[in-house]
């Protein structure tokens, strides 16, 4: 079978989402990445030039870009928050609302933020507001809205956001946390990787110089370790079609507590279609789920595509699509996996010993296949790759996974929470004592004609490894 015949919603969607980008960004070596789709059938390469295009004209009309100079505009401002966190570092604390700004006719995405004091209280982040202050152009689309200090914000009747309610229920979640894990690092980890918020900054600094960033964003590793655990102890007491369902609720439940970001879309709308082809007994093909993820997020919001976050999140996860099953069928032949016949002749020190071999074989796969996309990425946007990141993803994200897996169960079983105690201190041990050697940095400025070279060449190899992966299993049969 053709890879265009079994991926058509991926392709579709990467077709969109390259004319997006050309709109927005346009630069003459946007014909790499369309290398790939050359070698389609004609049929389907117009649909992907006319997706192409139709998404080319979407992007300018949906994010126009406002002529406003990097001193920035003053005067009143319409702001709707849609998220509302504390932050601490060493020199402040501040409050952060992310949101929407209108601006001549624009809605653009916005943050605002403001010094965190006892004597201030500050605004409730469940109406819209009129702002005054300066409105300046940040990072990528997203624009810093700097408030008169002097000026109150004017809430505007009628409006309603879910944003103060979502920051409620994340402290509520922490405050649940602290009971069990006195130590502060403990609360401010586990209760940030579980909604989302981490106040303070060295947490997330400690994880960044070891390349372990990804880890504390919310994405399919969340999302899997819970879909796992709660749909576990639903089976305990419920018959799969009602588990799946509650399940579906679950997830929902969880997707607006967490509120809207690229990888969080991303990854809630990959496991509904997962737990919706299961419901209906079909085998969704991950690679579409993906394809039809990216088109989601392109119409429901798609400023999200500009944040380094989606653009980390998919390529990442169709990196891990494409090149697990190679990498491990590679590691197989060093180490030939074993039929059941052959294992039930083993001692029992050799059967455990081959267990641990598996998994190991699976773990390097796994990290191999996330660093095909992740090292070019990380070149590109910080001029510098951590090396100790490649012994780091090796060990960390299964111990993440279970603390995670002993919190939830901890939920039920309150003292599993004593036990994971020790892990979790452990890990975070683990990451904040590093020794400084070992915080080697490959550290390259990469280019956009690089970048785009090294992962269409990146596609092209893993559609080039799926076929013959296929040929193996048409033969096997």
């Amino acid at each position: 079978m053709k890879f265009s015949s079994k991926h058509p919603v991926f392709i579709y969607a990467a077709a969109a989402l390259l004319g997006f980008y050309a709109a927005a960004n346009p630069t003459p070596w946007i014909f790499i990445p369309i290398i790939p789709f050359l070698f389609l059938d004609l049929k389907r390469a117009l649909l992907c030039g006319a997706l192409f295009a139709t998404f080319y004209a979407y992007s300018t009309v949906t994010t126009p870009i406002p002529s406003i100079p990097p001193s920035g505009v003053d005067g009143e401002f319409l702001f709707t928050p849609s998220s509302v966190s504390a932050s601490r570092s060493s020199f402040r604390s501040q409050w952060n609302y992310q949101g929407t700004v209108k601006f001549e006719g624009f809605t653009l995405p916005c943050q605002v933020s403001l010094p965190k004091q006892q004597t201030t209280v500050r605004p409730p982040a469940d109406r819209a507001y009129l702002v005054k202050g300066t409105l300046k152009p940040g990072h990528g689309y997203r624009y810093s809205l700097y408030p008169d200090k002097e000026a109150p914000w004017f809430p505007v009747e009628g409006t309603h956001t879910w944003a103060e309610w979502r920051y409620a229920s994340k402290q509520r979640v922490k405050e649940y946390v602290s009971k069990y894990y006195p130590s502060y690092q403990s609360t401010e980890f586990l209760g940030g990787i579980l909604t989302g918020d981490f106040e303070d900054q060295a947490v997330k600094r400690s994880f960044g110089r070891a390349g372990l960033q990804h880890i504390l964003a919310i994405s399919g590793f969340h999302f899997t370790i819970l879909t796992t655990v709660v749909l576990f102890l639903l089976r305990l007491a419920l018959p799969p079609k009602y588990a799946l369902n509650l399940l579906l609720l679950f997830l929902c439940s969880y997707f607006v507590f967490l509120g809207l970001g690229a990888s969080i879309l991303r990854a809630w709308l990959m496991s509904l279609i997962a737990i919706i082809g299961l419901l209906s007994r079909q085998t969704p093909v991950a690679l579409n789920s993906l394809g039809f993820a990216v088109l989601a997020v392109l119409l429901i919001d798609p400023h999200l595509t500009y944040s380094i976050g989606f653009v980390f999140s998919f390529s990442v996860t169709a990196s891990i699509l494409l090149f697990f099953p190679i990498f491990k069928e590679l590691l197989d032949r060093v180490f030939s996996p074993k039929d059941i016949n052959t294992l039930k002749q083993l001692n029992f020190w050799d059967q455990h010993a081959y267990v641990i071999v598996s998994a190991a074989k699976n773990v390097i796969a796994l990290s191999l296949a996330v660093n095909v996309a992740a090292i070019p990425l990380t070149l590109y946007f910080f001029g510098k790759f951590p090396l100790i990141s490649l012994l780091c993803n090796l060990v960390v994200p299964l111990m993440v996974s279970v603390c995670m897996l002993l919190f939830v169960l901890g939920i039920f079983v309150p003292w599993l929470h004593y036990l994971n105690r020790s892990l979790v201190s452990m890990l975070l041990d683990f990451v904040n004592q590093l020794p400084a050697p070992l915080h080697v940095h490959w550290r390259m400025t990469l280019n956009k004609p690089v970048l785009f070279c090294w992962l269409t060449a990146a596609v092209i190899v893993g559609i080039w490894g799926w076929k013959r992966t296929q040929s193996r299993l048409e033969i096997l049969c």
